[in-house]
């Protein structure tokens, strides 16, 4: 008996305030229905489109569940309706499961993938898809019996609490940004306008207010036509570019490096400005750093592999399995130390001035002090990771083409423990290298086969003299002005329409023409160095140094870098590049990107002075000032929002633990009623009689209120419902009591303090 009049009293303390809020003035219900039904179109279509599967089924499915919405929102007050609407949902979940269970599955799984894709594409998370025949029924059953789920849930929050509803939404919404679906432009601005309008049609609407909203959204609209028209046009890709490539700035800095852009990879070497300091050993020839690695070519730039290739049902867990044996980062050092090469040094690597989202790294790697595996393309840095770091280095004594394959991995002799596991790793990598680096477009095939004449080979050498032979007679080498591309670089570049070219091209028609062999190769880019003798191995590497090469995969070994652009490679000594202004001095070569002389002290070196980075032109000044300004804003904005989230949500917590005190009888109640009040008036004052007076609290109930509670708790007695119902009314009133003051003060007691019950 006394647990339901408790819950009775409680209940009405909270029917107290619900009966508080304004009713909708009438004739409105229907546009708040419909302003309901609007936000839940919107989130479907911010659902669906966030699918890289996304078709005329999975759209047309909205409609189930916006129909089941329509119903329950607008007759929901009637219980039968609710009863059968609820009947409706199971039933057609029943049939739709049931009846065609093969193709409902193949729909589940074909959202998952469409999902998986979408997430792997826009943030690389490596989400496992599964193999699966597409079914548009399939799709359909699956995606309206979703809808309707959803619709329904969605209705019934709507029903009870409208802004309850859009907090929910706007939770979800972040969860599905955090996991990279990205919504189509148009669902994106429909879920902004519905976001905006659903809490206010908690209170009802006014006409005037509904033609206020409404014309809001129609500005809005009008502002987002263009995303409506120009769909994923080349205009609207470019503005992604760029926002993207504005943001990485911001976060990383900026260098010369296209980044497997080729139509940006004209002024890649015109800056003389310091991007790295580097110190390694004296007889060095010269240092490959990677960073930026191109896998996949599409509209004339390289991408990095695609990371749906490492995920798909084949190679599904390949990179947490060879990561855990240092594959492929370490993979040469460790077949180097497997052969009994121990000649290690030390490489130290400083970022003053190059992009930071990479970690510059050389190929003989065997340990790091900064950056992570980012899959088998190298290794990546984040914005906290140290602008210094250094590498554990296996010095190498020949060009990598002219590397073989030691004995052991040839033939099974005298193979340790270390080399069957080694091998045993490097198989399984080796098939995926296979399958995923030597893919080429008709189109290009077509373009290199013709050039390469039918020539045919199984050796990276011989492929190597042949590609440097072709690309030597036929073009010549420019830093500054390649001819441009306008559409098939391959069929432009193997067809003679372009003749002057630089690393960038020569290193994208290289792996072209090493995958026409049938050899596994990709597009780097990073920075090559040589050693100072005359300053103990200090490089300042600049601008100047900034160059594109291909990476070839040796079976046994692993990814080594091949340089195919002429002048920097020499047919009769390949370990060394040539000077391109003294070809007749092969004695005393000389690298063609000669690092500026700094006086460093071996014992104590000192920093080069840093040149002053160029300034930005106008348009660039322009977007990144825009840019600063709109990232510090939308942080601020960011924070807050999730600021006040945590208080509304902190305040329920608090608020249901006060409540839930109360939930009891006798020396209990009476205590936890105590404590709650003494809590809320603890920062101010206190709780005595003349401090709540202060504050426009009668005495006497204060008065009321001590002897209810001392009868309770030092009586032992259970206080009437009547007696319960005070007790609670006077924390709700010493709560308002104290809130008084104006808005601020009003909302800081709510949620900071979180008075009242």
């Amino acid at each position: 008996m006394h647990a339901v009049t408790e819950n009775t009293t409680l209940k009405k303390v909270k029917d107290k305030r619900i009966i508080m809020k304004a009713e909708p003035e009438k004739g409105t219900r229907l546009f708040s229905a419909a302003v309901l039904l609007f936000s839940l179109l919107s989130l479907h279509l911010f659902l669906v489109s966030a699918s890289e599967n996304a078709g005329a089924a999975e759209y047309l499915s909205v409609l189930v569940g916006l129909a089941v919405a329509g119903t329950f929102l607008i007759f929901g007050e009637k219980k039968f309706v609710k009863i059968g609407v609820c009947i409706f949902v199971a039933a057609y979940t029943t049939v739709c499961v049931a009846a065609f269970f093969r193709a409902f599955a193949s729909g589940a799984v074909s959202f998952w993938n469409g999902v998986v894709f979408a997430a792997n594409t826009n943030l690389h998370y490596g989400f496992v898809s599964f193999d699966v025949v597409v079914s548009p029924l399939g799709s359909f059953l699956f995606m309206s019996v979703l809808s309707v789920w959803f619709s329904l849930a969605a209705a019934a929050l709507c029903f009870k609490n409208k802004t309850a509803f859009a907090i929910t939404v706007f939770a979800a919404a972040l969860i599905m940004l955090s996991l990279g679906l990205f919504p189509k432009a148009y669902a994106a601005v429909l879920f902004a306008v519905a976001l905006v309008a659903v809490p206010a049609s908690d209170s009802g609407f006014s006409w005037k207010a509904a033609v206020c909203y409404l014309s809001c959204a129609a500005v809005l609209f009008a502002a987002a036509l263009p995303c409506f028209l120009l769909g994923e046009s080349r205009a609207v890709k470019n503005f992604k570019e760029s926002a993207a490539l504005a943001v990485e700035t911001v976060l990383y800095g900026k260098d010369s490096l296209p980044e497997g852009r080729l139509d940006k990879s004209a002024g890649m070497r015109s800056s003389d400005e310091v991007m790295l300091q580097v110190r390694l050993a004296s007889d060095t020839p010269k240092l490959y750093l990677k960073g930026f690695v191109g896998g996949d070519w599409k509209d004339n730039r390289w991408n990095p592999t695609d990371k749906n290739a490492y995920v798909s049902s084949r190679y599904r867990g390949l990179m947490e399995y060879i990561s855990v044996g240092g594959l492929p980062v370490r993979q040469y050092a460790q077949y180097s130390a497997l052969s009994g090469n121990s000649a290690l040094h030390t490489v130290s690597v400083k970022n003053v001035g190059a992009n930071r989202k990479y970690v510059y790294a050389p190929y003989t790697t065997a340990d790091y002090s900064a950056g992570a595996q980012y899959y088998d393309l190298g290794l990546r840095a984040n914005v906290f990771s140290p602008k210094e770091y250094t590498f554990e280095v296996f010095a190498g004594d020949k060009s990598s083409e002219r590397v073989t394959q030691a004995q052991w991995v040839l033939e099974n002799i005298n193979r340790t423990p270390q080399m069957i596991k080694y091998l045993a790793l490097e198989g399984e990598y080796r098939n995926f290298v296979s399958d995923v680096y030597t893919k080429l477009d008709p189109e290009t095939a077509s373009a290199v086969g013709a050039a390469l004449n039918g020539f045919e080979t199984n050796s990276i050498n011989t492929a190597t003299q042949f590609i440097r032979a072709y690309f030597s007679d036929g073009f010549t080498y420019s830093d500054e002005s390649p001819d441009e591309t306008e559409t098939d670089f391959a069929a432009e570049f193997f067809g003679g329409k372009i003749t002057n070219a630089n690393s960038a091209y020569f290193a994208t028609a290289a792996t072209f023409a090493f995958r026409s062999f049938g050899f596994a190769a990709r597009y780097a880019e990073g920075y090559l160095v040589s050693a100072d003798e005359e300053h103990g191995g200090a490089v300042a590497v600049t601008g100047d140094n900034a160059h594109a090469w291909t990476e070839v995969y040796f079976d046994g070994i692993g990814w080594l870098p091949i340089e195919v652009t002429p002048t920097f490679f020499s047919d009769d000594d390949p370990d060394t590049p040539i000077d391109p202004d003294n070809p007749d001095n092969p004695d005393k070569p000389v690298d063609p990107d000669p690092p500026p002389e700094i006086p460093v002290d071996p014992t104590d070196p000192e920093e080069p002075e840093l040149p002053i980075r160029p300034p930005l032109d106008e348009k660039e000044s322009r977007l990144f000032t825009a840019l600063k300004i709109l990232i510090a804003v939308s942080a601020t904005l960011s924070v807050a929002a999730f600021a006040a989230l945590a208080l509304v949500v902190r305040r329920e917590i608090t608020v249901g633990r006060k409540r839930k005190s109360l939930d009891c009888n006798g020396e209990s109640f009476g205590k936890a009623a105590y404590e709650i009040v003494k809590k809320d008036c603890k920062s101010f004052g206190g709780f005595d009689e003349k401090t709540l007076e202060a504050f426009g609290v009668c005495r006497d109930k204060t008065a009321r209120f001590r002897e209810l509670v001392r009868r309770a708790v030092y009586g032992g007695t259970d206080l009437t419902v009547g007696e319960k119902y005070f007790v609670t009314e006077y924390i709700e009133t010493v709560a308002a009591s104290l809130s008084k003051g104006g808005k601020i003060k009003t909302l800081y007691c709510k949620y900071v303090k979180c008075l009242g019950i």
